[in-house]
């Protein structure tokens, strides 16, 4: 027997609360074979079997949490032939009584495969193994039933294909004209208490963390981006792709950096840690709240391949698909919430010790050479530790971002 405990599958995660399962009691499972869907307060990831045999006990019902070091589910390997006609017997039982799919998953530690599923040696297992590769999971398929929803119609984004509840509901949203929104009624009055999400909760104790241990100070300054305006238009005309203005955003504080490395340090103990790669962190605001995805080493690429990969991690992130790689080893953190307000005081993220606030462009009469002249203003918000950073040094590396985005091209140059 193989007991099968669910493991860390990213940096510091201590539980996560099941979605989906893709097996019941008595089925048999391939050794990498998907077997449930779990989700963490950073990612949403499909735990595959570390054994082969036939599943003898299911340790928890969907939507339960489960803790790192739990045993969630018991593997018969075949070294007892007892047991298996045993669990033979079961599995026939089970499959009458979960005809709809109910039932619990199954974790376990977490290793990368992306090998296609093994086939079984029987015609019975063959069959049920195709099946679940090339349609759905049992939720999915109820899902889609009541959604009235073709099946068939919706790509999936599970392994090797496989149709999620995820991508159902996406699918229906986006053939229908209203997106339907929960709405909580307040009957008499009475209070409602709502636990928050895994997401939230990891939100709730980073930003607890920063306020607690890093005296925060912020520094506010205004970009005039005039001439980045222009540039950024005749880029997109050229390569026939709007640009956003983050990629020039980005690929300037990453120079800002290379001239000031303090901003791209930690702290450890009464000595400063300078990190030799510099990974810019930005800010996503999603449906399940801010997830913070890592764009690893800037120095070789360009600002289209800093766009496409901005793209790509923001893709990711709204349709919970970001792996660890994603979301880990941030050295410095971009802000972007011009898209609702035009200033704020972004929260460092621990143990990083700046971050810069992206505010939102606007046209504003500044005055040049004593003449008043209407330009497009950037409105930017840099939040340093001051322990290793001091006033002095937050304005020189905002000066340092400016002469770069009022200069633009000189971003192409580097």
């Amino acid at each position: 027997m193989f007991e099968f405990k669910f493991a860390d599958i990213g940096e510091g995660i201590h539980q996560g609360k099941v979605l989906d399962c893709f097996f019941k009691i008595g089925d048999m499972v391939e050794e990498g074979e998907s077997l449930f869907l779990v989700e963490t307060d950073k990612v949403n990831a499909e735990i595959p079997s570390p054994a082969k045999g036939i599943i003898t006990a299911i340790n928890f019902e969907i939507n339960d949490i489960i803790n790192v070091g739990d045993v969630v589910v018991v593997i018969d390997d075949g070294s007892s032939a007892e047991v298996i006609e045993t669990i033979t017997e079961e599995k026939e039982k089970a499959e009458a009584e979960t005809e709809e799919g109910k039932g619990a998953s199954v974790v376990g530690e977490v290793t990368v495969s992306n090998e296609l599923i093994p086939g079984f040696h029987t015609e019975e297992k063959e069959e049920k193994v195709i099946r679940r590769k090339s349609l759905a999971t049992p939720i999915a398929r109820r899902m889609a039933k009541d959604l009235e929803v073709d099946i068939n119609e919706v790509e999936g984004s599970g392994l090797n294909g496989r149709v999620m509840k995820e991508d159902i509901q996406k699918f229906h949203n986006l053939n229908n004209k209203a997106e339907t929104t929960k709405s909580v009624v307040l009957e008499n009055g009475d209070d409602i208490r709502e636990e928050m999400s895994l997401v939230r909760k990891a939100i709730f104790k980073t930003v607890s963390i920063s306020k607690k241990e890093i005296p925060h100070t912020t520094l506010f300054d205004d970009i005039d981006l005039e001439q980045l305006v222009k540039l950024r238009g005749e880029l997109s005309e050229e390569i026939g792709v709007k640009l956003t203005y983050m990629p020039f955003i980005m690929k300037a504080v990453y120079l800002g950096i290379k001239k000031y490395p303090v901003f791209n340090s930690t702290i450890d103990g009464e000595e400063i840690v300078y990190k030799k790669q510099v990974n810019l962190g930005v800010a996503v605001d999603t449906d399940y709240g801010l997830v913070v995805p890592v764009l690893k080493d800037l120095s070789s690429l360009s600002i289209i391949e800093i766009s496409e990969k901005l793209k790509g991690l923001s893709s990711r992130a709204r349709d919970k698909k970001l792996s660890m790689e994603d979301i880990t080893g941030g050295t410095f953190t971009v802000s972007n919430f011009g898209k609702f307000a035009k200033a704020g005081t972004p929260i460092i993220k621990h143990p990083e010790v700046a971050v810069l606030g992206i505010g939102r462009v606007k046209k504003q009469a500044v005055i040049i050479d004593s003449e008043i002249q209407i330009r497009s203003i950037l409105p930017v918000s840099l939040s340093v530790d001051h322990r290793i950073i001091d006033g002095a040094d937050g304005g020189r590396f905002i000066e340092e971002v400016r002469s770069y985005l009022e200069n633009p091209k000189l971003l192409l140059l580097s």
